[in-house]
C-alpha cells in the first residue's frame, strides 16, 4: 500500500510542476499556512495568521504565474 502512496504523490509532483498535495488528502490548507515536507509530503505547522503573529491588513497577496 505505501507504493501506492508513494507513486501517487510522485506523480502528481512531476505532473504539475512542483506541487505537492497536502498530508492527509482531505486537510484543508489557508492563506498564511506553513509546512514541512517529510518523506515527500506537505505536513501544515501552523497559520501565520492565528495569535496575531501577522494581521491580514498588513499583506499583500498574489498568485504565482505558472506562464512558460
Amino acid at each position: 500500500m505505501e507504493n501506492v502512496y508513494r507513486n501517487f504523490y510522485r506523480n502528481f509532483y512531476m505532473r504539475t510542476n512542483g506541487f505537492i498535495p497536502v498530508s492527509p488528502l482531505g486537510q484543508t490548507v489557508y492563506p498564511g499556512d506553513f509546512f514541512q515536507i517529510r518523506n515527500g509530503q506537505m505536513i501544515v505547522l501552523g497559520n501565520i495568521y492565528r495569535n496575531g503573529v501577522i494581521e491580514p491588513q498588513d499583506i499583500e497577496m498574489g498568485f504565482p504565474s505558472f506562464e512558460h
